[in-house]
Formats: C-alpha cells, sequence, structure tokens
C-alpha cells in the first residue's frame, strides 16, 4: 500500500472526482464525508491549520482510504471542528479496514514525529476506528484513550409504516388508527403521502407550521430555533 500526501490546497482542489468516488464503497457514508464538504470546512476554517491528507492506494493505484487530516500546532486532527461536523472519521473501502489502520499507523509513527497527540472526534460508536484503532495502536506503542464528548441522540426509523405499527404496544397502535379515523371524518382534511424528494422540503414546512400552531408552547419553541 502506497501513500500520497496532500498538503496544498490545488492538490486538495482537483482531487474532488477521485474522493467522492470512494464513498459508495465505505461502511457508512453521509454528507459530511465528501469532497465538497471538507472543501467548504477548509476554505471558512482553515486558519492557523495545515492539510495533512492521506490517500492510501494499492500497487494497482486503486484509492483504498483516505484519511482526511490536518495539523494545529503540535496535534493532528480531522478536517473538522465539532460544532459544524456531525461526523467525522477515515474513508476505508469495505473489506480493507484490518489492512488500512495498521499502514496508517505506521505512517504516522515514521512521518510526524514532531506530532505530540492525535485527537479525532466525532467518531459514530458503530465505526470500526473505535473497535480496531486503540487495539492496533497498542501493538504499535501509541498510547491510545477514548471519551464520550457528546452523545448524538439516534432514532432509526423501520422500513416501512407496517413495520413502525408492528413496534408500537397494542394500545399505542389503537389510539393511532383512532386518531388517524377521527381526521379523516374532519371536513376539508386530508392525509397526503409524500414519497417524492422534491416534495420532502415543503412537507416537512408544512409539518413544521402545523406543529407550531397546535399549542402557544411549541410555537415558543419553534422560535428559539429561528
Amino acid at each position: 500500500m502506497s501513500v500520497e500526501r496532500i498538503t496544498v490546497f490545488e492538490d486538495f482542489r482537483k482531487i474532488g472526482s477521485r474522493w467522492n468516488s470512494l464513498l459508495p464503497c465505505v461502511e457508512d457514508n453521509s454528507i459530511f464525508f465528501t469532497h465538497e464538504w471538507f472543501l467548504s470546512w477548509w476554505k471558512s476554517f482553515s486558519f492557523g491549520k495545515s492539510l495533512e491528507i492521506l490517500l492510501f492506494k494499492d500497487k494497482q493505484g486503486e484509492l483504498l482510504g483516505i484519511a482526511p487530516l490536518m495539523a494545529e500546532a503540535n496535534t493532528l486532527r480531522f478536517i473538522a471542528s465539532q460544532e459544524v461536523t456531525d461526523y467525522c472519521d477515515f474513508l476505508i473501502r469495505k473489506g480493507k479496514a484490518e489492512e488500512f489502520y495498521p499502514q496508517l499507523l505506521d505512517y504516522i509513527k515514521i512521518h510526524y514525529s514532531s506530532v505530540e497527540r492525535t485527537e479525532l472526534i466525532n467518531i459514530k460508536s458503530s465505526s470500526p476506528t473505535l473497535a480496531l484503532l486503540p487495539r492496533l495502536a497498542s501493538k504499535h506503542n501509541i498510547l491510545c484513550s477514548l471519551s464520550d464528548i457528546e452523545v448524538t441522540p439516534i432514532l432509526e426509523l423501520p422500513p416501512s409504516y407496517k413495520d413502525f405499527l408492528s413496534l408500537l404496544t397494542r394500545k399505542s397502535r389503537h389510539e393511532l388508527r383512532r386518531k388517524l379515523k377521527r381526521i379523516e371524518n374532519l371536513e376539508g382534511v386530508k392525509t397526503v403521502k409524500v414519497i417524492d424528494p422534491e416534495g420532502l422540503q415543503t412537507a416537512i414546512e408544512t409539518f413544521i407550521d402545523l406543529h407550531r400552531g397546535s399549542d402557544p408552547s411549541k410555537e415558543e419553541f419553534w422560535k428559539k430555533r429561528g
């Protein structure tokens, strides 16, 4: 595995298509891992920091993983800030994690001898980084510790409405059906199922308006959120 080190902004800007082509092949993908997100973040918040992006490639030059890092003082960090980036991680092709992390640690140990600390924030609890990196760091005689800064509340939605109903108690299912029936019997009221992405934004805005108008305390809730 070879490593390409990106330290110049123009080189960072040029690798967008290569970067994003890896995203469908990683275990977990989100807007926070796109080249556009990192580039925008860098343009806005990079003062006092230096690029240290590492591209890991196989013998054929295929991209296997990306370490989106930056250096600040004597600390190596993800290109991110806790306030604006919900999730951070290394971008690793599926099935290559066991190969990627040792190479990453070796490279950091050899090429970043002046770095006193590597600080990695906002990693999902399900990430292989949390499972593998501490164990491998110990083997490389690198001190590694984990700590909770904030806990992100996550609601995993079931794949269908029928599955959602199956998760409810019998009483809750009864109450939901009763209220839906009452809504259907109201004059001038109808329920609409939104399935296309284009109509989703409008539907969310309508939902917020209905929620805001249902109670004075909810109106106050939305005022506080702008």
